[in-house]
């Protein structure tokens, strides 16, 4: 059963899944619904109320909202490097992860922890750096879609600590 409300400006309702009970999902901006007319292997939609949609509730419009993003972990300057090669690979997988589209997100941040992974495993950059600087861009997600911090943290670590253990140290013997 699809129930069809009228949607406020503001707050910008996403969607979700399970957020009001189990098997409820709600659609907002950037969802879609099968509508009546449509014709599945089980039957077809059809209309049982043909009245304009209401306003949706102040009560499920509390319930719907994103909750407000957490304050960034980095909040300094943009994270730098002293050699051009790593700056330029922080900054391409920072931009991967802040351009991500919901449904990609997850994929972004791994790839992203991957490579820069790889950079620490061979010596070429801290940690610490890595791990900020991918946090830091990961924060513009935090609360969209029910992307959440602790998801950004486990993707990263993840990510770095696989591809860190994977490559080997380079010739100068940095690892």
């Amino acid at each position: 059963m699809h129930l069809y409300y009228r949607a406020p400006r503001t707050p910008l309702l996403r969607n979700t899944i399970a957020r009001l009970g189990s098997h409820i999902d709600s659609r907002g901006s950037g969802g879609y619904v099968v509508a009546a007319g449509s014709v599945l292997p089980h039957g077809s939609y059809r209309i049982l109320d043909d009245r304009p949609p209401i306003p949706l509730p102040s009560w499920l419009i509390e319930l719907l909202a994103p909750p407000p993003p957490p304050a960034p972990p980095h909040t300094g300057a943009p994270v730098q490097h002293r050699d051009a090669y790593v700056q330029a690979a922080i900054t391409n997988q920072c931009a991967r992860i802040r351009h991500a589209r919901s449904g990609t997100r997850h994929r972004a941040v791994l790839l992203a922890a991957n490579s820069l992974g790889r950079l620490v495993g061979a010596g070429l950059l801290d940690y610490a750096h890595a791990d900020t600087a991918l946090l830091d861009a990961a924060t513009v997600h935090i609360g969209v879609d029910d992307f959440t911090a602790e998801e950004a943290r486990r993707t990263i670590t993840d990510g770095l600590t696989y591809a860190a253990h994977q490559s080997p140290p380079t010739a100068s013997g940095r690892a």
